[in-house]
């Protein structure tokens, strides 16, 4: 069974990486090779199931998930059904003096031997990437709340700040505020 792990420290607080990594409904917009995540539903306020597509390569993968939050310190990735035997993900935030050390663990087996071929060099790929994609995320949204400050700060109407939902005016669900992946303004913690 292939399993990965890679590590970095990030200049940005636990709590600011938790909740992008928890923002997963945000996953195609900056996971490579995501098209598509959605919670299904929520179980409780620290659980919730996830339906899960990615197309990398010639690679076609879907699942569904269970992802267990305990803010902001670890969050638990399980796979229950679709194309993998077994999937499950940690991802580990601890403070240093910099920021935070992020810690990704994946641990994988397709139900497939043909997928288990093709898709082994493919997810390892895949793996190597992701603390990068959550680091660039992490920088974007800092520039974006930055901007949005200093637009606030220039003009005190609230509605003209840039929110996580493109400043729309609507916010992510009840359920992301009270995870803490969004302020009560529906920007980007």
């Amino acid at each position: 069974m292939p399993q990965y792990h890679a590590s970095r420290e990030l200049p940005f607080s636990a709590v600011h990486l938790f909740d992008i990594v928890a923002d997963v409904e945000k996953y195609p917009d900056f996971v490579p090779g995501c098209t598509a995540c959605r919670i299904v539903r929520w179980e409780s306020e620290t659980r919730f199931v996830a339906e899960v597509s990615y197309g990398i390569s010639a690679l076609s993968l879907s699942y569904v998930c269970q992802i267990d939050l305990e803010r902001p310190n670890e969050i638990h990735v399980r796979a229950t059904e679709g194309t993998f035997r077994h999937l499950t993900n940690h991802w580990q935030f601890e403070p240093t003096e910099i920021g935070c050390r992020v810690e990704y663990r994946l641990d994988f087996d397709f139900r497939s031997r043909l997928m288990s071929k093709i898709g082994e060099k493919i997810m390892h790929q895949a793996a190597l990437r992701m603390i990068d994609s959550f680091h660039k995320r992490a920088r974007m949204l800092q520039k974006r709340n930055q901007a949005a400050d200093r637009s606030a700060e220039a003009s005190p109407n609230p509605s003209s700040e840039q929110s996580i939902d493109g400043g729309t005016g609507n916010s992510l669900d009840p359920a992301a505020k009270e995870a803490g992946i969004v302020d009560g303004s529906g920007r980007a913690r």
